[in-house]
């Protein structure tokens, strides 16, 4: 496995709410964007109803001709704000020996695109259902739609992976990931009782945010538990815009 010398790189909670905060606003601007087009385009069609009743034949071929273009514009950017995202199954297994292939296929965003132990590569572009397999064997399957990992310094192996779940879950759909989590990992962890006893606290604070009338005071938590040759964080963080519960995995290897 990868020595101390490499850096794993894991996507923070800051990280997490500006790519939040990039994609509302994004989506935002091309909303705004689309009901323009669409917009000039159904005034250029009324326009050409008008052209065509006043006998000014030329205006409205015109009008018809630019009206057309700016609503295939329209058209093509709606169908591609109300196309579901492409599906597919990935396999992170941090036993086995990665490639320039896999890395290319999975990942087709890396920084630098030489990939080394500094290298950062991302992908987002999918619905991924990931089947996460840690060093130990101990196998997690999720569906991420933000995934990052980092590679040895020889390339060839997993030094860390962060995947933020998709979608925004509820406070007991999350309650429910966290205690299936703390019963796979915290009982070979190298301090069982110190894993259970955080898993315990996290579990009250997911189950304030069930019943309570009142916002819990806290809007994060984290579950971080060692095992053999590696670290595995589950962090968890309420979207303050409302949707739900945040939710990263983050596996890094320590030799």
């Amino acid at each position: 496995m990868p020595g101390s010398g490499t850096r794993p790189v894991v996507l923070t909670f800051l990280e997490v709410a500006f790519i939040g905060v990039q994609a509302i606003f994004g989506g935002l601007i091309a909303l705004l964007v689309l009901a323009a087009l669409s917009s000039l385009a159904i005034a250029g069609l009324a326009w050409s109803v008008y052209a065509l009743l006043a006998k000014h034949y030329g205006r409205v071929l015109v009008a018809l001709l630019a009206s057309g273009l700016v609503g295939s514009f329209a058209a093509s950017g709606w169908l591609q704000i109300l196309r579901s995202p492409p599906e597919r199954d990935v396999a992170i297994d941090f036993r086995s020996e990665i490639s320039s292939g896999w890395i290319a296929a999975t990942f087709p965003y890396c920084r630098p695109q030489v990939i080394h132990s500094h290298s950062t590569c991302d992908s987002n572009d999918h619905i991924n259902k990931v089947t996460l397999t840690l060093p130990d064997g101990a196998e997690l399957k999720t569906v991420a739609k933000y995934m990052t990992v980092s590679p040895s310094s020889d390339g060839k192996r997993l030094v860390s992976a962060s995947l933020v779940v998709h979608p925004y879950m509820t406070a007991a759909e999350v309650t429910s990931l966290h205690s299936a989590l703390v019963t796979k990992l915290a009982g070979n962890s190298h301090n069982p009782s110190a894993a259970t006893k955080k898993g315990e606290e996290v579990e009250v604070w997911l189950r304030e945010w069930q019943g309570s009338t009142e916002i819990p005071k806290r809007s994060d938590n984290y579950l971080c538990i060692d095992r053999d040759r590696y670290r595995f964080c589950a962090r968890y963080r309420h979207s303050s815009f409302g949707q739900g519960f945040t939710v990263t995995y983050e596996a890094s290897a320590t030799n």
